[in-house]
């Protein structure tokens, strides 16, 4: 009797995702994105706390009334505003509406520090 081989071909769908540091695709069964290195677990539980935190020093700048602690406040905001903006996460709304706000915050803050007796006629 012969030994009968049967060659059975599995065909297996392979989803595509992207991964939220890089943007490049990846395997959906990836632990880790072959682009980055970054875990997609780590990646995926990213909050865009960045662009939030960003939207709020950059209300805090615009309406603090201390001169220098205003603007160090305000700089954070774009800082952390460019850090939302620039990533792949969500909440980017904000950080873009936090960039806008710290850098017109910045640009008041120099604008009364430059001004003879800015913070004290502004406030």
């Amino acid at each position: 009797m012969a030994n009968l081989e049967i060659n059975q071909t599995v065909y297996r769908m392979v989803i595509s995702i992207y991964c939220q540091n890089c943007g490049m695709q990846i395997n959906d069964k990836a632990v880790v994105c072959v682009h980055c290195g970054i875990s997609t677990a780590t990646a995926a539980q990213q909050s865009g706390t960045q662009g939030v935190l960003g939207f709020v020093f950059g209300l805090l700048g615009l309406f603090l009334p201390i001169p220098g602690i205003d603007l160090l406040i305000s700089i954070a905001g774009v800082v952390l505003s460019i850090i939302g903006v620039t990533g792949n996460r969500r909440n980017k709304g904000l950080a873009i509406a936090g960039l806008v706000i710290s850098i017109i915050a910045v640009t008041g803050c120099i604008g009364l520090l430059l001004t003879p007796g800015g913070y004290y006629i502004w406030y």
